[in-house]
């Protein structure tokens, strides 16, 4: 026999009543506790979403293939680790080509500060790297701002900061460039005009930061960059130093500077202030000889390439075949197999790798062979003549071997 549980008496008010529990009161009771459960949980995901900081796709560029290579519940396998590589790899490749690979690019998914995400975000095209540089160089570099739909910004909205300093530019360039655009699903190609502007900064010991930042007046969306210049010991001057291209033989084109260097430059290092100064590309063999290889910018006159050719025809180079220079590229091995470029410091050939110093003088010349047969005739008074100065001061002087 089932003994009766007494309930107790409430008092409410002065009324006195009994609590007594019905299978549909129990029922109703139930829910109200599934209910409470709910809630709970579903503030426990809500508080866990604001610890980690809210979505982790946010800032993510829509435009290109993207995947979070980690995050809270999810990794990526070996194998999607991989085509995530390669895809970044295709889409850097993409940027480095926009304006002919020589510039960095601060996009709006990458390299940029700020506080939401925002797809109409400038982009940023520079020169300039972190890097170091010794103290109280001269370093120049430019900024190129474009709308998020390839549109170019005008020089004013960039604001450009060296070490806390608002720099102003020296100089602007316009540069065209093909930009491919697509509208409705419709692929279009057009030349459109940027600004580049030039900035100057006289380098100050211990690292210092160059901040860039470019508005996009329309959209009134802002980009911003920042790059770290370190300042390194200064060097003491060797002095001005001779440098010359000369190919007065096979050109009108030559250079002959006064440079001024610093312990530990090299003949490099002069090479690599000539080819900036003039515009020339100059390519340097890697191999045990440090050469010269080629120099980009260089028109060989018509007479030079009508004498060696018929040189070569009439046997003046054995079975070797006449090889005519590349439009504006003079390489070893032009004209005839045996021709090369040679650096000179008086009647020594150097290697690039040599170390500046004091009272050098330095000449770079192309040099080719002697013929073995006589030539056609030339008049020894011509000015033009192809046949003078192939070695240093003209003649038949013999070449230097390398050291």
């Amino acid at each position: 026999m089932k003994k009766k549980i007494k309930l107790p008496t409430t008092k409410i008010k002065g009324v006195k009543s009994k609590l007594k529990f019905s299978r549909k009161m129990l029922a109703l009771a139930a829910v109200a506790v599934l209910l409470i459960g709910t809630a709970t949980v579903y503030g426990n995901l809500h508080a866990q979403n604001a610890d980690r900081g809210g979505d982790p796709v946010n800032g993510m560029n829509y435009e290109k293939k993207q995947v979070l290579l980690s995050g809270q519940g999810y990794k990526l396998d070996k194998e999607q680790k991989k085509e995530y590589a390669l895809e970044k790899q295709k889409e850097n490749k993409k940027e480095e080509d926009l304006f002919g690979g020589r510039s960095s690019i601060l996009s709006p998914f990458s390299g940029f500060r700020g506080s939401a995400f925002s797809a109409y975000r400038p982009v940023i095209s520079s020169n300039l790297r972190t890097q170091k540089i010794e103290t109280n160089e001269e370093y120049e570099f430019y900024v190129m701002g474009k709308t998020y739909n390839k549109d170019a910004i005008d020089p004013k909205y960039y604001t450009v900061k060296y070490n806390k300093k608002t720099l102003t530019p020296t100089k602007v360039e316009e540069e065209e460039a093909e930009v491919t655009t697509t509208t409705g699903g419709k692929v279009k190609k057009t030349t459109k005009t940027y600004f580049k502007a030039y900035y100057t900064i006289t380098v100050v010991k211990g690292a210092k930061n160059v901040d860039i930042a470019v508005k996009d007046p329309k959209n009134k969306e802002t980009t911003k960059g920042t790059y770290v210049i370190t300042g390194t010991k200064e060097r003491p001057k060797v002095g001005e130093i001779e440098i010359a291209i000369d190919v007065t033989n096979l050109s009108n084109d030559s250079v002959a500077d006064t440079i001024v260097c610093k312990k530990e430059d090299t003949v490099k290092t002069l090479l690599d202030k000539i080819a900036s100064e003039y515009g020339y590309k100059i390519t340097l063999d890697t191999g045990t000889n440090k050469r010269i290889k080629s120099i980009t910018g260089i028109k060989v006159v018509k007479d030079a390439r009508e004498y060696y050719k018929q040189l070569c025809e009439e046997g003046a180079y054995g079975t070797n075949k006449y090889v005519d220079p590349a439009k504006g590229t003079l390489k070893n091995d032009d004209f005839v197999k045996g021709s090369r470029w040679v650096i000179y410091n008086g009647a020594k050939e150097l290697k690039y790798t040599a170390e500046i110093k004091e009272g050098m003088k330095i000449r770079i010349v192309f040099v080719i062979p002697e013929p073995v047969t006589p030539g056609p005739d030339v008049d020894p008074t011509d000015p033009t003549d192809p046949t003078e100065g192939t070695q240093p001061g003209g003649g038949e002087t013999e070449e230097t071997p390398a050291p």
